[in-house]
């Protein structure tokens, strides 16, 4: 019986090892990325040309703090966003809503817009403006602004805030996060979250550690910036509003003394700063020391010495105002 031999495929097995893939019409189909960049080089340029001009046409700068970002979501969307918000929240919450006429609602009106006035929201009469005291014993303490202006402040919140100084801390910031336009700033970050994901899901097939990668690696140190800028512009505008920005740093000992307290009680520590959307409550404090230079020029240049001054001669004559209704 015949039976070949291995040398006589020699020849045929070293003449394929050479040959080049063909397609049915006989063209040479190459892998060289370089190839392809010199077969389509035009076609790239206008995608490059054209991807520039998008992002350049699309930056924005976050008010004060003058921080450049993308910005691709408009001013429409995100009221409706926050229109949206505002329906969930009042119904969730509507059993707990304290009256316009309670002091808390009266105090927070009153904070609300003396800051409103030292923003970027100043003389915009296009915004309505609602402020809401949620008195939920349960609820954890908690302060929110949606886009549009809807106000949003937990009761519980309220003994962590302590004065009127440390209260503007709280609204400050919380205004800070919309006159930033972090909301629409997140949602501009979507498409890059999702092509990230994609590029690393084709590397590691592994869903749990691609979800690791982008929170980890974009998501978390995204929030973090934002909350960091929030913490800025709200005590810029508070020390505006001739506010105490001493008392900001009071502020975040208290609400770090209830966060070692809360997890003391629930038999647990906080998740590390890396794997949280929020800066650890000692690093907001020591980012605040380090800005209060500028938080007392700004409080110098709205002349509040001054004003505070002016208030002194009539004091004595004075008397708490009937409620006009700020908002």
């Amino acid at each position: 019986m015949f039976r070949p031999r291995f040398f006589m495929f020699r020849p045929l097995l070293r003449q394929r090892a050479y040959s080049t893939y063909k397609t049915f019409d006989n063209t040479t189909v190459s892998t060289n990325p370089y190839n392809f960049i010199l077969n389509h080089w035009k076609g790239l340029a206008l995608l490059a040309a054209g991807t520039t001009a998008f992002v350049v046409t699309h930056l924005d700068r976050a008010p004060i703090s003058n921080r450049l970002r993308l910005m691709l979501i408009g001013h429409k969307i995100e009221q409706f966003i926050g229109g949206q918000g505002y329906d969930e929240v009042i119904s969730e919450y509507k059993h707990a809503l304290l009256p316009d006429h309670h002091p808390q609602v009266k105090r927070v009106k009153r904070i609300m817009k003396s800051i409103i006035d030292v923003s970027p929201f100043a003389g915009d009469d296009s915004i309505d403006w609602r402020v809401h005291v949620i008195n939920d014993p349960k609820a954890s303490p908690n302060a929110f602004v949606l886009p549009g202006g809807k106000v949003f402040v937990f009761s519980s919140i309220l003994p962590i805030c302590g004065n009127d100084d440390g209260l503007a801390t709280v609204l400050s910031h919380e205004l800070a996060h919309q006159a930033a336009r972090h909301t629409a700033e997140s949602m501009s970050k979507a498409p890059l979250y999702l092509a990230a994901s994609i590029i690393l899901y084709s590397i590691t097939g592994s869903r749990m550690l691609n979800s690791l990668f982008v929170n980890s690696l974009l998501k978390l140190p995204a929030s973090r910036e934002m909350e960091t800028e929030a913490d800025f512009i709200g005590l810029i505008m508070m020390s505006r509003a001739c506010y105490n920005p001493d008392e900001a740093i009071h502020v975040w000992e208290r609400m770090a003394n209830f966060e070692n307290t809360s997890a003391g009680i629930m038999g647990g520590r906080r998740p590390p700063e890396f794997l949280s959307t929020h800066p650890a409550s000692t690093r907001r404090i020591d980012n605040i020391r380090k800005w209060l230079p500028e938080a007392y020029d700004a409080r110098t240049s709205a002349r509040c010495d001054e004003r505070v001054a002016g208030y002194m001669p009539s004091f004595l004559e004075w008397s708490p105002p009937r409620d006009v209704g700020l908002f």
